[in-house]
């Protein structure tokens, strides 16, 4: 009886340690700068270092791009070779655009594998967060100071065109309006767009009913580019916009049809707008004989505006 016993004492303790036996664990990987990075609007690839560490032998290492879920590209070939038998460091560099020439949008996402000699396999991942998709909003038309109603003030947050009446209660949100003006005798103003912020645009809406008791002028800055219209159709992100430093005119004037401006409002949000339509009232606005510039007064200006969310 005893006997039996000591056997099943035996037989419970290598049980016990094959309970207790570490299996080591798979190869580790880190990544120099923490695992996302996001991208500035010039960058037109980034660099990544990786390290790997494994317990037995590193065997091979492998990197995807599996920003598509439904497929994993790989980048490059196997890594075989190694600067140490456990450990290895590399640099990785990923391309932020497309083949076909256009910035990639949303994250980027680069998966490292690291397989040892006893084919154990781990992963991680690192993420880019490349510059997301605009606001694009098309055929806004903002009326002159004269035109009835007066919906001369426009907000980059939702696009809305706004009425005198309801651009007050909304101050905050405007970023810039639209008047006409004439000759002076330094300045040929004709279509003018600016800031609610801007002297010129509050010469402009003088007889704008409460346009002199806003809450909030917001100071928004433009510049007159030489982007072409197609130029400007093409653009379906912000990767670029940060090249333009030197936007500081609190107006633009003298607007000419297929102009294009760029513009950052007082919230930072950089954009562009287009100029699609420049249009005058006819003498049936004001039902008298208008000259060139009265009868704009009654007209209206319409843009495509791009910008960021």
């Amino acid at each position: 009886m005893l006997f039996g016993l000591g056997v099943v004492a035996s037989l419970s303790a290598l049980t016990s340690c094959k309970k207790d036996e570490v299996v080591p664990e798979g190869p580790k990987i880190t990544f120099a700068n923490g695992t996302t990075y996001t991208a500035k609007a010039e960058d037109t690839s980034y660099t990544f270092i990786v390290t790997t560490d494994a317990a037995g032998e590193l065997k091979e290492i492998k990197v995807f791009d599996v920003s598509n879920s439904n497929n994993e590209t790989q980048l490059g070939t196997t890594i075989t070779k190694f600067s140490s038998d456990i450990k290895h460091t590399f640099n990785q560099t990923v391309n932020l655009f497309e083949t076909n020439g256009k910035r990639k949008t949303g994250e980027v996402k680069i998966k490292v594998s690291v397989t040892d000699k006893k084919d154990q396999t781990n992963s991680s991942t690192f993420i880019i967060k490349t510059y997301e998709t605009l606001n694009m909003f098309s055929a806004r038309i903002m009326s002159a100071q004269f035109k009835e109603g007066k919906s001369s003030f426009f907000s980059t947050v939702n696009g809305t065109v706004y009425s005198a009446a309801d651009a007050k209660t909304n101050s905050s949100l405007i970023d810039f309006a639209y008047c006409y003006r004439g000759v002076t005798t330094d300045v040929t103003y004709k279509a003018i767009i600016g800031a609610p912020s801007d002297e010129a645009i509050k010469v402009g809406h003088t007889n704008t009913a409460d346009f002199s008791n806003w809450k909030t002028y917001n100071n928004t800055v433009f510049k007159l580019t030489k982007l072409t219209t197609k130029e400007f159709d093409e653009i379906t992100d912000d990767f670029g916009f940060y090249l333009n430093k030197d936007i500081t005119e609190t107006h633009v004037f003298d607007l000419k049809v297929d102009n294009v401006v760029a513009f950052k409002t007082s919230a930072g949000k950089l954009g562009y707008f287009k100029v699609k339509a420049i249009n005058a009232g006819d003498d049936t606005d004001p039902k008298t004989t208008l000259d060139e510039i009265q009868k704009n007064q009654y007209g209206s200006i319409e843009i495509d505006v791009k910008v960021q969310k």
